[in-house]
């Protein structure tokens, strides 16, 4: 057991220091503002050819297309979080996330992972998240209810890894 436990945290000490290492990266969580909540339909861009499978976008915690489960047609907006200390982003790559943490009232503590927005540029001083009003969602709801622009702080830490939906390879 205790070889394991060793062996999980070098590794996760060595994938600490790659990301620390990345141009205006950081180690650990920093805190962040929300300065904006953009109305957007998550949807809005897709032909009927580019439908999300129901399956995968499950799978991906998007939901379906046209999943019922998603409260109302306009009921997704993107969150944009400025740096509270005002330093520059590090350059994103497509498919990477974000885990967000933030204090919620009557829970506490709580932390969630996002997908950095595929059109946010670290050049415009902020990281963008695409977040929907989900039915019985805590989360979700309480971000795009209750959290008051210029007020809201989080802690988020650096965008790593690479969330990508693959594509079926050849014919099933």
């Amino acid at each position: 057991f205790n070889y394991m436990k060793d062996v999980l945290i070098q590794m996760e000490i060595t994938l600490a220091d790659q990301i620390a290492e990345v141009e205006n990266s950081w180690r650990g969580f920093r805190l962040f503002k929300l300065v904006a909540k953009v109305p957007f339909n998550m949807f809005s861009e897709l032909s009927d050819d580019d439908s999300i499978d129901g399956d995968a976008a499950e799978a991906a915690g998007l939901g379906g297309h046209n999943d019922s489960t998603i409260s109302e047609p306009d009921s997704s907006v993107q969150l944009r979080f400025e740096p509270t200390d005002g330093g520059p982003l590090p350059n994103l790559g497509k498919g990477h996330y974000v885990c967000v943490k933030f204090n919620m009232e009557g829970v506490g503590m709580t932390h969630r992972n996002y997908m950095v927005a595929p059109d946010c540029d670290p050049k415009d001083g902020y990281i963008s998240l695409n977040v929907s009003k989900r039915d019985g969602s805590l989360v979700s709801n309480c971000m795009m209810d209750d959290w008051v622009v210029g007020e809201q702080k989080v802690y988020m830490s650096p965008p790593m890894g690479s969330f990508l939906l693959m594509e079926t390879m050849g014919e099933h």
